[in-house]
């Protein structure tokens, strides 16, 4: 089998769907990468290991598989949201805290009915 991070999206999909992999075993494969490469490309501005784990064990427990089950989402920092801090909360809000009065933007709201483990901020 592929490791899970060399995986394409559709395949993560169906070796969740088979019991073949869990969304804990694709937040753990997404982290080492991470934690590999991320000095050399830094490539997400915010990036919580803890509340990736906590989602995987969250759709792992949860009865219903959405779309995008166990499918990472990483979003640009110009995306607003309300739990995690981007350069544009600082600039509207006056500070990079997550929820200070900013909603999510349709694409991250998209991946909250489309539950993926989905706690990383792209690029800066």
């Amino acid at each position: 089998m592929t490791s899970a991070e060399q995986m394409t999206v559709a395949e993560v999909v169906a070796a969740i769907k088979a019991g073949d992999l869990t969304a804990a075993d694709v937040a753990e494969a997404i982290i080492d990468r991470h934690n590999a490469r991320n000095a050399d490309v830094e490539a997400f501005a915010y990036f919580d290991p803890d509340q990736i784990r906590s989602d995987a064990r969250e759709l792992d427990a949860a009865s219903e598989k959405g779309s995008l089950h166990g499918v990472p989402v990483g979003l640009k920092d110009v995306i607003n949201t309300k739990d995690m801090r981007a350069g544009t909360q600082v600039r509207l809000a006056g500070t990079g805290r997550p929820g200070a009065g900013i909603r999510d933007r349709a694409a991250r709201g998209n991946t909250r009915r489309h539950p993926g483990v989905r706690r990383r901020r792209a690029a800066r």
